[in-house]
């Protein structure tokens, strides 16, 4: 394995020999988001920062990338070779149609929409080398067309089987904010539910999710944040939670009470504790 990355951005050569550079640099950027989306798909957080080694100037734009960690001097050798194994899988998979992974059709799926659209437009041709050792995936216009169309196949054929739900009630799920994202294009956070210990994903309409984000920031407010999610719970053949259709959410905040916040000093009538159930026990015998 390797800890470098590389793309190359080559013009669609219709309309000139020359990049867009306000494309070239989405798609660069883009590039990344989706390495740092495949990096976190087996869950944690994010261990990786992508340090550009080197870019030209001139058509086709190359740039190559470093993955690192934050010390230096501790290679990342193995987890910047696994993101790009798990990031190549995810691109041909798409290409192809078949097995197209979750972690690119919830949180990564506008972003990799958008990096294959590009590349039926301004972009003609994307290279990626992800890990030294492996050939090079060629994405011409032509693959870049069918990722896009299965992409959005795929979330059709998932939203039509979310509607398949054996059973749904009106109710609250409470756990710790695991990540934050969309699924299946609509904006959700996912909790780990506090009896079962799943990830469950609590998917908003935009209302909703404008209402919420007036209040808190999604990162910042709801990163491992322990949250109520209230709204439509459906449950799955199996008759586990599967998804919520939030109406509402709120951060669980812990309370801490110092005893004089609710001892009352007049209770015992100026008695010891000793006396008073002394007091108490003499009552009852009589």
């Amino acid at each position: 394995m390797s800890d470098h990355a590389k793309i190359v951005v080559h013009p669609n050569g219709a309309d000139s020999d020359l990049l867009p550079a306000r494309d070239v640099l989405h798609h660069v950027l883009d590039f990344l988001e989706l390495l740092s989306a495949a990096e976190t798909s087996r869950g944690g957080e994010p261990a990786l920062t992508w340090l550009l080694e080197s870019i030209t100037s001139n058509s086709p734009v190359t740039a190559r990338f470093l993955g690192a960690g934050a010390d230096p001097a501790v290679a990342m050798t193995a987890e910047a070779g696994e993101a790009m194994s798990i990031l190549a899988e995810g691109i041909e998979a798409a290409i192809d149609g078949k097995n197209i992974p979750d972690w690119m059709l919830e949180g990564a799926y506008q972003t990799a929409l958008r990096f294959f659209k590009r590349n039926t437009q301004s972009i003609g041709r994307t290279e990626m080398t992800l890990n030294n050792n492996d050939a090079p995936i060629y994405v011409p216009a032509s693959k870049a067309r069918l990722a896009v169309i299965n992409l959005e196949r795929a979330t059709l054929v998932e939203e039509r089987n979310e509607r398949d739900w054996t059973h749904c009630a009106h109710g609250s799920i409470e756990g710790f904010v695991t990540r934050t994202g969309t699924h299946y294009n609509r904006p959700a956070i996912w909790i780990r539910d506090r009896k079962t210990g799943r990830d469950i994903a609590c998917v908003f309409d935009l209302s909703t999710a404008r209402r919420v984000g007036a209040q808190f920031t999604w990162e910042k407010a709801w990163g491992h944040e322990r949250v109520v999610v209230e709204g439509v719970l459906r449950y799955g053949k199996s008759g586990d939670l599967e998804q919520v259709t939030a109406t509402d959410v709120a951060e669980v905040r812990d309370v801490r009470l110092d005893i004089a916040d609710f001892a009352d000093p007049t209770f015992t009538d100026g008695m010891t504790p000793a006396e008073y159930l002394d007091r108490w026990r003499e009552r009852g015998r009589g």
